[in-house]
């Protein structure tokens, strides 16, 4: 996960979050952006109608969303990347199973929380989004959890907090795609309609 800026000319104009794929000859294969940067910490909520709130985070660099379309490796597998928050909501990736990725990356630091059980609350949100679009998820936590997960939500193998390693499984290539992938949360009035 790195900081990558847009440029006119000398000037830095926007900042995004995001993971770039290199092969292992460390050429550039692609970018992928955080789509939903962080409320407080990358972005004030209400600041633009409120530019006053800016002083609240004068230290906060804003961060904007950015590109995110699957990135493909060498083999043609599809990797649906997205970033830290974006795992929270449910939409980055969805739409990114959508788009016709074949397995889920998923890159974090999870320094942010400082408390073990926000780090597995985080890995819980990774899990039902590799449920969700039943595709693995392989999720790479710079200081959080890393872990594979596979289709249906079990953690293959997983990476302890804030320890060093390199995690080895095989994982195959999910061409599905879910009604949930397709539908996202249409269904949710209806069953609140059902229910009542």
């Amino acid at each position: 996960k790195v900081g990558v800026g847009e440029r006119k000319g000398r000037r830095v104009v926007r900042t995004h979050l995001a993971a770039i794929l290199k092969d292992p000859e460390h050429r550039y294969l692609g970018l992928a952006a955080k789509r939903f940067p962080s409320p407080f910490s990358e972005f004030m909520p209400g600041a633009n109608l409120f530019p006053a709130l800016k002083r609240l985070a004068p230290n906060m660099t804003p961060v904007r969303a950015g590109p995110q379309e699957p990135l493909k490796i060498p083999g043609g597998i599809r990797l649906g990347t997205f970033v830290c928050y974006d795992a929270i909501r449910a939409s980055s990736p969805r739409r990114l199973a959508r788009l016709g990725s074949d397995m889920l990356v998923f890159v974090t630091s999870d320094q942010w929380s400082g408390d073990p059980l926000e780090s597995e609350q985080h890995l819980a949100a990774s899990v039902v989004r590799a449920i969700e679009n039943r595709q693995f998820l392989l999720r790479a936590g710079a200081s959080g959890i890393s872990a594979v997960i596979d289709p249906a939500g079990r953690v293959a193998r997983r990476l302890p907090l804030d320890r060093p390693g390199v995690i080895v499984e095989e994982v195959t290539r999910m061409d599905v795609r879910t009604f949930y992938a397709a539908t996202g949360g249409l269904l949710y009035p209806l069953a609140a309609l059902l229910m009542l």
